[in-house]
């Protein structure tokens, strides 16, 4: 006895959906988890780091009065839940006890909502 199944194009790529949308409902949880995890990565650990980058900037024709001169800048702060007053003084304390001759606050400094 022999048995024969044929498929069209338009059944072939029917089931190929439905294999697809399984593998992806398959693996539906771990896409909040991941999400989950990268946050409280970023709210409990990386909210503690601070990044320091140094750099020599060459300029012409610069006045002899700035030749030397160190500026410090903090960007994106971000006050709110996560980064308070009191962290933003300590960083600043911090960015201060470095020896900069001028410091400089840019980017996104309030989160905070009234």
């Amino acid at each position: 006895m022999l048995s024969l199944c044929v498929f069209s194009d338009a059944e072939s790529r029917l089931f190929r959906t439905i294999a697809e949308r399984r593998r992806v409902l398959k693996n539906a949880a771990f896409y909040p988890a991941a999400g989950f995890l990268l946050s409280s990565y970023g709210a409990s650990i990386e909210r503690h780091q601070t990044v320091r980058r140094d750099y020599t900037i060459p300029i012409a024709n610069l006045p002899h009065e700035a030749d030397g001169m160190v500026i410090a800048q903090i960007s994106d702060v971000h006050l709110g839940t996560y980064f308070s007053v009191e962290d933003f003084d300590a960083l600043l304390t911090d960015v201060a006890a470095g020896g900069a001759d001028l410091l400089a606050v840019t980017g996104i400094s309030s989160t905070m909502s009234d």
